[in-house]
């Protein structure tokens, strides 16, 4: 990435990471906008593209890229100069339906391809004649950087300058703030109001509000329908009668839907916020990405009436106003929900900025569109112009087009009641078709599915070690348990859990094949369901790449690495590789390189040639270098090899023999608040002979004390020496701050004598393999991947 005038550096928000993953991942870019307007006047070609180039030069968003390959994290890079290219094209001799044919096969020919974010401006545009006085306009781009009220803002500049160049007048807007302005505010309000609200709002929330099945597949389709101008005007005047706004009384009927749809009182869903209420000065006519999601909680009231019930929500959306511009990937870490911070799979999206309709003299622009850009696998939109439009664009791969059609059909009964007459909640409730009537029902794993009791003794047993485990009551027995919110930690408990009161042990490669109460019934009751230990614990077996081997820490489950793997593509498998002994049955290894002998036997098994891909996280660095070093004595490829926040042992013992780095370490634990890390550095003096500096040996429920043993004697006896090849380490953002961490530098830029290419993602050490931080580690493993590091 060249750095010739750069203007700023910043950081891509959550919902950038995430177009970003899903422009790298999928086929169809769904971040791609597509923004299309009627033109009409005498157009100057060159005044045109001067006010577009001016207009660049006006917004610091136009001269802006986005960047995450060979650097440590992803960024946006906006430089003082940027020239937009402007094309025209002549279609006026063809005739309306060889225009509408044309213009069809031009924009599926344009949006075929990947609009490339290395290079500013991320925007093309077109000016073509379809008759003397009139033209389509044409304006590509990408939801990375911008949002439908910044698209918006541009065109006003665009034909404001354009009219002003015609008629000689200056253009008298003042000048705009920068993006770096913006983050600059961003990051000096202060937080800890936010972070409480946020966490209040969630405190007794019961369960998530999500529909869709779960997977990493995108195939997006849309059902669309046009309600009538009478009709939309009839929710207008119910709407000043109560003085309530279009925004409120959507999402009322929404929750409506969404209560009916899951038979419970109080549901989220995910909406669309302009993020435009920090406090800078001429924010409102910036463009930029600053919409945010954020999660709506409603309680629906029944009996209460529906004004009331709007009234009051739209009070509680009043205070949210004040705390709506904080990025989702911070809301999400605050909140922490049961595990889960997959809240909601719904967004609800009112536009209520006004379409942009600018006469001039020289010129007058109408009919603009822009579409729906979400990747979330369902998105309503709602648009309430001339006529009320809604859309619902969803994914479905994960969304069934029936149940999106019972919304569909259920919101337009709920829109075309007479509101005429005060009505309670309830009244409106019943409007709405029941969901699968003829089924109890509960929400499990973000779909509604049959909810299914234990019917057996096993089953009983099994289903209270989950509810105890999970925190949850009443769980289905064809419920996802990694869907429920398990994590790698409940997994662990779980199966021991298992172990113990029926004596029979679990496999994580069969627990993850089918991770529900009643396939556990049933691997426990046939021995041929259960499938034979073995180190090597498939995670995601599709795909003709080199699989990706995650090899275990010092907690020896691989079920940490679940929700990463999910986040690979179609075409890249992963596996996990754990300890013998785990089962309490086999004996563990009694080394490092009996271990690493036995693990390569195991991946080879899989890929019998070529270059290994391993993922080291803690307690299994001293592995992969020591598969690494057993690869080079067999004459097989220098593995790739991925060390994730990790350092290495000596250099950890040369760290805690240091007084001064264990004075700085106090100071650290003291000054950031991390009291948990004191405590563990008070009473815990750690013998010569220290393991790993993250204290991953501590007792933990599931691993047999045989293995601990082994894991712990094995890690301090191993003989660290350098490798041929090199080591990609990615580092958290936590201890890439912190100066106790530099070690880790230290240890591989002497370990790796093919060199160390260090990158950074947002987050903890601790977290990094959780949502959401486990996405912006995923992306980075990813781009290396991609980038010819294989």
């Amino acid at each position: 990435m060249s750095t010739k005038n750069v203007e700023s550096i910043l950081p891509l928000s959550f919902s950038q990471s995430m177009l970003l993953l899903h422009h790298l991942q999928a086929e169809v870019d769904e971040g791609f906008l597509c923004i299309e307007g009627r033109v009409e006047g005498n157009i100057d070609q060159q005044a045109f593209s001067e006010a577009w180039q001016k207009t660049t030069e006006r917004h610091s968003i136009l001269r802006t890229s986005i960047h995450w390959e060979n650097i440590d994290k992803q960024v946006q890079v906006t430089r003082s100069t940027a020239r937009i290219q402007v094309e025209y094209l002549d279609w006026s001799a063809q005739s309306d339906k060889e225009l509408e044919e044309a213009f069809n096969a031009f924009k599926k020919d344009i949006s075929s391809e990947k609009l490339p974010l290395t290079a500013a401006p991320i925007s093309k545009v077109y000016l073509i004649q379809v008759e003397q006085k009139a033209y389509k306009l044409i304006w590509i781009s990408h939801h990375i950087i911008m949002d439908g009220w910044s698209s918006a803002n541009i065109l006003k500049d665009v034909f404001g300058i354009y009219n002003s160049i015609q008629t000689g007048e200056s253009f008298s807007e003042a000048p705009l703030p920068s993006l770096l302005d913006y983050h600059s505010t961003l990051n000096h309000i202060n937080r800890e109001p936010v972070k409480s609200y946020w966490q209040n709002q969630l405190v007794d929330f019961e369960a998530p509000s999500l529909i869709a099945s779960k997977g990493m597949q995108y195939e997006f389709n849309s059902l669309k329908q046009v309600l009538s101008k009478a009709n939309l005007q009839h929710i207008r005047d119910y709407c000043l009668n109560h003085k309530i706004t279009l925004n409120t009384f959507f999402q009322g009927m929404w929750f409506l839907l969404l209560s009916k749809r899951f038979q419970r009182a109080k549901v989220v869903l995910g909406s669309i916020v302009s993020g435009r209420t920090v406090p800078l000065s001429g924010i409102e006519k910036m463009a930029g990405l600053f919409t945010n999601k954020v999660p709506v909680i409603s309680e629906v009231q029944s009996e209460q009436l529906l004004s009331t019930y709007l009234k009051a929500h739209q009070k509680e959306q009043l205070t949210l106003q004040n705390y709506e511009f904080v990025d989702f990937g911070e809301i999400s870490e605050w909140v922490n929900w049961k595990g889960n911070p997959a809240l909601f799979d719904t967004i609800l999206i009112v536009q209520n900025f006004p379409a942009p309709v600018l006469n001039y003299d020289s010129v007058r622009f109408s009919n603009f569109k822009s579409g729906i850009t979400s990747t979330y696998p369902i998105t309503a939109s709602i648009i309430p112009q001339e006529e009320l439009t809604i859309q619902i664009k969803f994914n479905k791969a994960l969304v069934s087009t029936e149940e999106i059609q019972w919304f569909m059909n259920n919101l337009n009964q709920l829109l075309t009641t007479n509101f005429s007459e005060e009505k309670p909640s309830s009244y409106y409730l019943d409007q709405i078709a029941p969901f699968q009537q003829q089924q109890t029902t509960q929400q499990d794993s973000g779909i509604l599915i049959p909810f299914n009791p234990p019917v057996n003794q096993t089953e009983l047993e099994l289903s209270k070690i989950w509810q105890s485990v999970l925190n949850i009551e009443s769980i289905s027995t064809t419920a996802n348990f990694f869907e429920l919110g398990g994590k790698s930690l409940h997994a662990v408990r779980m199966l021991s859990q298992v172990q113990r009161v029926f004596g029979q042990a679990i496999s994580p490669a069969s627990f993850l094949k089918q991770p529900t109460i009643k396939a556990l019934v049933s691997a426990l009751e046939s021995e041929s369901g259960l499938e034979a230990w073995a180190s090597l614990v498939p995670l995601k077996i599709n795909g003709s790449a080199h699989p990706l081997y995650c090899i275990h820490a010092g907690g020896a489950h691989v079920f940490m690495y679940n929700t990463f793997s999910n986040l690979m593509p179609e075409n890249q498998p992963v596996y996990g590789i754990q300890p013998k002994g785990l089962d309490g049955l086999e004996d563990p290894h009694t080394s490092i390189e009996e271990m690493a002998s036995d693990y390569i036997a195991e991946m080879r098994s899989v890929q019998t040639e070529g270059q290994l891909h391993l993922l080291a996280y803690c307690f299994s660095t001293a592995v992969v270098l020591e598969i690494a070093r057993q690869e080079i004595t067999n004459n097989q490829p220098h593995p790739l090899i991925f060390i994730v926040d990790s350092g290495a042992n000596p250099w950890y013992l040369k760290q805690r023999n240091d007084k001064k780095e264990k004075f700085k370490q106090v100071v650290h634990a003291v000054t950031s608040g991390s009291f948990n890390q004191l405590s563990r550095m008070i009473g815990k003096r750690l013998s010569p002979k220290a393991v790993p500096a993250n204290d991953e040996f501590q007792d933990e429920e599931g691993i047999p004390e045989a293995l601990k043993q082994a894991l712990v004697h094995s890690y301090q006896t191993y003989h660290w020496t350098p490798i041929e090849g090199k080591v990609i380490l990615i580092r958290s953002s936590e201890f890439s701050n912190r100066s106790d961490k530099n070690y880790h530098l230290e240890a591989w830029n002497e370990l790796a004598q093919g060199g160390c290419e260090v990158f950074v993602v947002d987050g903890k050490h601790k977290t990094l393999f959780e949502p959401p931080n486990v996405v912006g580690l995923a992306q980075q493993v990813l781009s290396c991947l991609n980038d010819g590091n294989a």
